[in-house]
């Protein structure tokens, strides 16, 4: 499903002499390599684009814009199309920190009749993987789907039959962007960063968090190693307590305690939860007051 990278690590092994391994603000660099999409109405490209929008607006990285990509393709005689497919290991390359590629693997439209009117939902699916580059490995591997109802200019008793490529613009967006948030959240969880009686201030801002969000906290404990590997499997979790954000800044975000189950400190994790589950947590949460 995923074409193999092993001959991109050659074209960004080039990178190196252009962007340092990690920006001078910090920031881990990544690029976005091909999305590829077998489906008319829905460009690869375009969603790329997109994707490195949503990227960007997430502030946790340096993009590797695709210009500049295209520039170095370009001086080694080379273009993405013609790129051969390799090992999945891309080791030992500097310059990059992280690759993202992926395939648009499902897009659907379902015609259904609401009272008197049809109504025309879409479906997009989107397979994605991040590597390091550094060691080859995947730091994520992520299936994303988001279902919406399609803006269609047909009238008639099958509103699907009125959608083209652009009926699906809206839709790709709330997947570039939901992908953007889980990568960032995969790499860099959302953190507590200041503790002010009932406030909390957590590590990410607008658009990643929004007004009203809910988010459970947990305390990280004690860490389980693969006694064999070295490999660390993952810690042991403590719910913390249950937040809502009042005020989403530019790189920060402030949120209200609604409740603590033990006191809040710096460096807990943050787990975006649905308004329908964050709702039910604080009703529950005041029946008990």
């Amino acid at each position: 499903m995923f074409k193999q990278i092993g001959a991109i690590g050659l074209v960004l092994l080039a990178m190196m002499f252009v962007v340092p391994a990690h920006a001078a603000d910090g920031k881990p660099v990544i690029a976005v390599g091909e999305i590829s999409s077998s489906f008319r109405d829905v460009n690869g490209d375009s969603f790329r684009s997109m994707l490195e929008t949503a990227i960007s607006k997430a502030g946790k990285f340096e993009l590797v814009e695709r210009s500049r990509l295209n520039d170095l393709l370009k001086e080694q005689g080379m273009s993405e199309s013609g790129l051969l497919d390799g090992n999945m290991s891309v080791g030992g390359v500097s310059g990059v920190d992280y690759l993202l590629y992926g395939t648009i693997t499902e897009l659907k439209v379902t015609n259904s009749n609401a009272l008197i009117m049809s109504i025309c939902n879409g479906t997009l699916g989107i397979d994605a993987r991040i590597v390091d580059v550094v060691s080859g490995s995947i730091r994520m591997s992520e299936r994303v789907v988001v279902e919406e109802q399609l803006r269609t200019a047909s009238a008639d008793q099958n509103a699907c039959s009125g959608v083209d490529a652009g009926a699906f613009r809206e839709i790709e967006r709330q997947a570039a962007d939901t992908l953007a948030a889980k990568m960032a959240y995969t790499l860099f969880p959302i953190k507590v960063i200041k503790v002010s009686d009932s406030t909390v201030y957590l590590n990410y801002g607008a658009p990643t968090l929004e007004k009203g969000s809910y988010l459970k906290l947990v305390s990280m404990g004690e860490s389980f190693v693969d006694p064999d590997t070295g490999e660390e499997l993952g810690s042991e979790e403590e719910d913390a307590g249950l937040i809502q954000v009042t005020e989403a800044k530019g790189k920060y975000s402030i949120a209200r305690v609604l409740s603590a189950v033990v006191p809040l400190e710096i460096g807990f994790v943050a787990s975006r939860i649905s308004s329908k589950e964050g709702k039910a947590m604080a009703k529950n949460l005041r029946k008990r007051r």
